[in-house]
């Protein structure tokens, strides 16, 4: 008997970079792949210019489909996404964000295949990106399923008028190594990488340097730690706010104390070099970067927003502080600081809070369901 083709499912993202959404798209294709699903990875490229979400999945073994860059709005882009549906014979469309969410919708119906809305956070970082995200809540209501990475942001969708049987959860989920990730070795390797010093506290906050993740708030809080500590502070990331942030520093003599170590496409192996990881944001989907340091047994200090307190239990995996405010930030560091014993258990929780419930092979099969029964009908 001839084996049954797989069914083909399209993701469809506007990518720069591989940051947090793209290592989602790319874990959760790599847990269906060979479950009867076959996903192909669509981007806009730059011909002769490497897309590096396009390139991780073609290293993962995933098929791609470069896209044609043009201005935003363009009809010819819902045209060239259209065909390369019908030439993958895709049965299910999958957008990722906003440009996406908007191609992706118009081709869909064009194809006549439903389509999929994952459903994540939001920068507002520019008047631009503001109009685009008040659109992409225009047409969440419209998609035929939207997957919210936290239960805070599904109630978000449930108020933009998303019918609740449209929307669902699934969180967003982070690879788990088996080796220690607490072994002393790595932490040096990650320090030298940093180039940070081997015999001082080092409290990190990793991501994209935008004012939503609140990182003015991390260097307020170590101007307040930096008189009563020999602590290092780090930041790995670049982004708009990377200059304004370089200021303050300097303006408060953080100098040699605050290190800007800008943007490392292994940000996650360098997570060990931390003592603890600190995650200042003013709002959130679920970040993976807390996911990330729970993978390494670091211990997390986050603001209580978003989708964060779904994932980081107070007072067990970490502490949850209220959003910009420095004082209560760097007590919280320092409380963690100066309980080694107690962090390093608050680590090993969260350690088995990712193992237990946040990896891609326990997630997966609820994300397949809601997938093929899509398809299906």
């Amino acid at each position: 008997m001839a084996e049954m083709e797989a069914t083909t499912i399209i993701q469809l993202r506007s990518s720069a970079f591989l940051g947090g959404p793209e290592k989602q798209i790319l874990g959760f294709a790599r847990a269906m792949k060979g479950d009867g699903l076959r996903h192909v990875v669509a981007s806009w490229a730059v011909p002769g210019r490497e897309n590096p979400l396009l390139h991780a999945a073609e290293e993962a073994g995933i098929s791609t489909c470069p896209l044609a860059i043009r201005r935003p709005f363009d009809p010819r882009d819902v045209l060239e996404f259209a065909h390369a549906i019908r030439r993958a014979k895709a049965s299910l469309v999958v957008a990722h964000d906003y440009r996406a969410d908007a191609v992706g919708l118009a081709a869909a119906k064009l194809c006549r295949v439903p389509l999929v809305i994952h459903a994540r956070g939001w920068t507002a970082h520019t008047r631009r990106v503001r109009l685009y995200e008040a659109l992409e809540r225009k047409l969440f209501p419209l998609a035929d399923l939207v997957v919210a990475v936290s239960e805070a942001k599904r109630r978000e969708l449930l108020r933009l008028g998303v019918p609740p049987n449209r929307a669902i959860t699934v969180h967003n989920c982070v690879e788990v190594a088996e080796a220690s990730p607490s072994a002393s070795a790595h932490q040096a390797w990650a320090r030298r990488q940093l180039g940070l010093p081997t015999d001082v506290p080092v409290v990190g906050s990793v991501g994209r340097l935008s004012a939503e993740k609140g990182h003015q708030y991390f260097v307020e809080a170590a101007a307040i730690l930096a008189r009563d500590t020999r602590a290092v502070f780090v930041l790995v990331g670049d982004g708009p706010e990377r200059d304004s942030l370089g200021r303050r520093i300097h303006a408060l003599g953080l100098e040699g104390r605050v290190v800007m170590a800008g943007f490392r496409p292994n940000a996650n192996q360098l997570i060990p070099a931390m003592d603890v990881v600190v995650l200042p944001s003013l709002s959130e989907g679920l970040p993976n970067a807390v996911l990330e340091a729970f993978s390494c047994a670091r211990p997390v200090v986050a603001s209580a927003v978003g989708g964060v307190p779904e994932v980081l239990e107070d007072g067990c995996t970490g502490l949850l502080v209220p959003p910009a405010s420095p004082p209560h930030l760097a007590q919280a560091i320092s409380a963690v600081l100066g309980s080694p014993d107690r962090a390093r258990q608050m680590g090993l929780a969260g350690l088995s809070t990712v193992r237990d419930r946040f990896s891609f092979a326990a997630n997966a099969p609820l994300l397949r369901a809601a997938y093929c029964s899509l398809i299906a009908h």
